[in-house]
């Protein structure tokens, strides 16, 4: 997926407790010393190429004695603070007389010479490509939350305040993974409604239609507005996904919008809805864009979805979904949980095509995020569809 050298910047808070000596510490950025009980910081530019390993620093000047070191109290990358970053650190002793020189991986003390670097195995490789929502080197690939993957809670993730687990912890959306299963029955495209968001994973509609008998992939993405669907409807087909039908459950028209951003000859997925601008959660980093970059880039999308949103532009989208979907023969069925969604598709699409309205009664019962509906909910509009499947 890389074509070219990702740049990016690593900066080390470091606090010796070094008696008399001095220690030196050189990077690609230069030479600084260390003495004394002295804090110091340190800034290093560095890059990633798909190589094994990441030298950040040198360290000079330790001997043969047990008192002398230096804490790494803080690592920060493109000015975002890295939670638990001595898991992501390997020390390369050399130099070192009277001992076995080695590789000593998760640290956040160094007390001998040898060069921090980061080694580039699987794990680590992960975190450090992590980024929330999708990013290819095709402009046009699939669009998903790696943010909510791996999610180990009973309930579909929703975010920081359901101190949820994610194990593996850091993971890439894999369409073509999911393109080689040949035998699913239904596939689901939708947003959160569509994903669970906030309801027990065994009670969303998809997984009650799982259930019942039908081998069915849930592609629901929280926060997706009509285009994205559009855009993962399209893969489907160029990817050769092998399925019966298609159930889509459409958002609100005019609310979300897509946006691509391309930098290091990537492009980087931004779903943009709801009232306030995507964050990085605290802890997590990206080497792709600064924090303060990236943060510009969501406000200014975001800004811009408010502003620009286009009740027109997403009936356009609509229209052509339909007409991509009978195209190519595909047998399908479509409905909304938006009133004003739900119109418009009763003027564009047969009557056989459409299923009932999500939520037509509009039931306040909620889940546990205390947001999205409830699980009854989804019961009830399973039942009310399950026939016309």
């Amino acid at each position: 997926m890389i074509r070219k050298p990702i740049p990016f910047k690593i900066r080390l808070i470091l606090q010796a407790d070094l008696g008399s000596r001095t220690i030196n510490i050189e990077s690609t950025d230069g030479e600084v010393e260390l003495e004394g009980k002295q804090s110091k910081q340190i800034e290093i530019n560095t890059e990633y190429l798909g190589q094994d390993e990441i030298r950040l620093c040198g360290f000079s000047g330790f001997i043969a004695e047990p008192e002398p070191n230096i804490i790494i109290e803080r690592l920060e990358i493109n000015d975002y603070k890295v939670r638990d970053y001595n898991s992501i650190l390997s020390f390369r002793m050399s130099g070192n007389k009277f001992v076995e020189n080695k590789l000593v991986n998760g640290l956040d003390r160094i007390d001998f010479n040898g060069d921090l670097v980061i080694q580039m195995n699987s794990k680590n490789k992960d975190r450090l490509m992590w980024f929330p929502t999708t990013f290819s080197d095709n402009k046009d690939d699939m669009v998903y939350l790696n943010s909510i993957l791996n999610c180990q809670s009973r309930f579909g993730c929703y975010g920081m305040e359901q101190d949820c687990t994610h194990e593996p912890p850091y993971k890439l959306f894999d369409s073509m993974a999911l393109s080689d299963n040949k035998n699913y029955d239904l596939i689901a495209l939708g947003c959160s409604f569509t994903f669970g968001t906030g309801i027990k994973k065994n009670m969303s509609w998809p997984s009650l239609l799982q259930g019942q008998g039908h081998h069915i992939l849930n592609l629901g993405v929280p926060g997706a507005g009509i285009d994205t669907i559009f855009v993962n409807l399209k893969n489907l087909l160029k990817k050769r996904f092998s399925f019966k039908k298609i159930l889509i459950l459409l958002p609100d028209v005019g609310t979300r919008k897509l946006y691509t951003i391309k930098k290091h000859d990537l492009y980087f997925h931004l779903i943009t809805s709801g009232a306030t601008p995507t964050q990085f959660s605290e802890g997590d980093f990206n080497i792709f864009f600064e924090k303060d970059e990236l943060d510009k880039i969501y406000r200014e999308r975001h800004r811009d979805m408010v502003l620009s949103g286009s009740v027109e532009r997403d009936t356009r989208i609509i229209k052509r979904l339909m007409k991509v979907l009978n195209d190519h023969q595909i047998d399908y069925a479509v409905s909304s949980w938006s009133e004003a969604t739900y119109k418009v598709l009763e003027k564009n699409i047969e009557e056989d095509k459409l299923l009932p309205m999500f939520n037509k009664d509009l039931d306040t019962r909620t889940g546990q995020d205390g947001k999205h509906p409830a699980e009854q909910i989804h019961e009830k509009w399973v039942k009310s569809i399950e026939h016309l499947i």
